[in-house]
């Protein structure tokens, strides 16, 4: 008799149960590669973003460029899709090997076809400001001068604490200025970083009006290189927040002048821009280091550096202790300086103006 014993092999439904695991395998495997969240899909994603942030930072870096060297020339860096597309391409003129493909009028295509706009470049960049509007004109809150701004804060190597005065006010620009000298500079050590006079930027001539005259690429006193580095806002870019057009080294006379005479003082500064050179006096004969509503010398610093040249073009002029007056005084010597941001008074009066404080 033959033995029927148990089959050992495998059943149609053991089989259609191992295909149909098998299927939700490969459907999960398949998911995890391709999916939205899958793998691959991811790998393409930070492939893409990776291709993108590369080409950004590369055109940011050009824009950044083309603004510095708008801001040593005092011109305005206003941006929009032209300008940037300009910058980009300018830049990249003579470059054989370009970080990107094309350049068209919206935006910037990657060598992997990817697409940036170019308003994305520049959404964040600090607002520029019109130099042909930066004239001292008729101030306005001139019973404030001197008196802190709370709210105005920023920190240098130099300068951490951040406190700041109300300077001076018209109806366009609002300046303040540091309530501590900073520093101890010899403009020896760095006049020679300015060949001539002419690389003063046009900030600096707008405040200074003799500028236009006094620096020239001819004229190479050592005093006018040194108030080219006063007047250069890539020097001071540091002491602005981000609300501050710009910075510079110290008020020019013309600047110090306006302050004073509208604080109700009984003497007034004379500064005269004439056919007879440039002078300056005080309507009594003298102006005394007392007389400077609580913003001078508040560290007992001997005096504080304005960056006016005078009318012998070869001296510097400053208040101080040291001779208690109105003075002038060649280059060789030490000045401990103030810097000076300035910030559109629209903006001034909106965030920092009631945070004004008579200490």
């Amino acid at each position: 008799m033959i033995n029927k014993g148990k089959s050992r092999g495998i059943t149609l439904i053991a089989l259609v149960i191992t295909i149909i695991v098998l299927l939700i395998l490969a459907g999960v495997s398949i998911a995890t590669l391709t999916g939205q969240n899958g793998i691959l899909t991811q790998a393409n994603k930070a492939k893409t973003e990776s291709d993108i942030e590369d080409v950004k930072e590369q055109a940011k870096l050009d824009i950044a460029n083309w603004i510095a060297e708008r801001l040593k020339n005092g011109q305005d860096t206003i941006l929009d899709d032209e300008t940037v597309k300009s910058i980009i391409e300018t830049a990249n003129e003579n470059n054989v090997n370009k970080y990107y493909l094309e350049v068209t009028d919206t935006s910037i295509i990657t060598k992997q076809g990817n697409e940036i706009l170019l308003s994305d470049l520049y959404a964040n960049v600090k607002s520029s400001f019109d130099p042909n509007t930066l004239t001292i004109g008729e101030a306005i809150n001139t019973d404030k001068y001197g008196w802190k701004v709370k709210n105005y804060t920023i920190t240098t190597e130099e300068f951490t604490t951040g406190v700041w005065r109300l300077f001076y006010q018209d109806s366009n620009y609002t300046y303040l200025i540091t309530d501590e000298c900073v520093g101890s500079y010899a403009p020896r050590l760095f006049y020679d970083s300015y060949t001539n006079g002419s690389s003063v930027s046009t900030i600096g001539q707008k405040l200074n009006p003799k500028a236009s005259t006094l620096f020239t690429e001819t004229n190479t006193n050592m005093n006018i290189r040194a108030t080219a580095w006063l007047t250069d806002p890539n020097v001071w870019e540091s002491y602005t927040n981000s609300d501050a057009v710009f910075a510079i080294g110290a008020p020019t006379v013309e600047l110090f002048a306006a302050s004073y005479n509208n604080t109700g003082k009984t003497n007034t500064i004379v500064v005269d821009l004439g056919t007879a050179g440039y002078t300056y006096n005080v309507s009594s004969g003298w102006l005394s280091a007392g007389d400077n509503y609580g913003i001078y010398n508040k560290n007992g610093s001997s005096e504080w550096w304005i960056s006016s040249p005078d009318r012998s073009d070869s001296m510097s002029i400053f208040v101080g202790e040291r001779y208690g007056s109105f003075a002038s005084s060649g280059v060789g010597m030490e000045r401990s300086i103030r810097p000076l941001v300035c910030i559109q008074t629209s903006v001034f009066e909106s965030k920092y103006a009631p945070s004004l404080a008579d200490e």
